[in-house]
């Protein structure tokens, strides 16, 4: 039995599809396609210091971290992306990227096994 909590809530797509479950395994499906590779853009853009393609990676992935309500970390995922936005940086950036990235990764291993 698997006792790790989970640090997505799929009440936002419930409440969007209602009782169509296969609807709502279709749109986890769709996000679980493109999570990893979105991951790693944006893990290779901040390894890279290229905060243009940091922020363009960020940015793709808040909409799936808000309405997974993933591990609570939208406003940070926000601020982060904030922070780069038109390429700029500050060490601010380092802690919540340090902050982010574990939860999106644990994220997806979660929602692979619904699937």
């Amino acid at each position: 039995m698997d006792t790790t909590d989970k640090i997505y809530d799929l009440s936002y797509l419930s409440e969007l599809y209602g009782d169509d479950q296969k609807a709502l395994k279709h749109s986890v499906s769709v996000l679980l396609e493109t999570l990893p590779n979105d991951i790693e853009r944006l893990e290779n853009a901040f390894l890279s210091k290229d905060w243009i393609a940091f922020f363009n990676a960020g940015h793709k992935l808040i909409s799936p971290v808000r309405m997974l309500r993933i591990g609570n970390i939208f406003p940070v995922m926000q601020a982060m992306v904030e922070a780069t936005r038109d390429g700029k940086y500050s060490s601010e950036v380092d802690d919540m990227f340090l902050q982010v990235l574990p939860v999106l990764k644990e994220a997806f291993i979660q929602l692979s096994k619904l699937m």
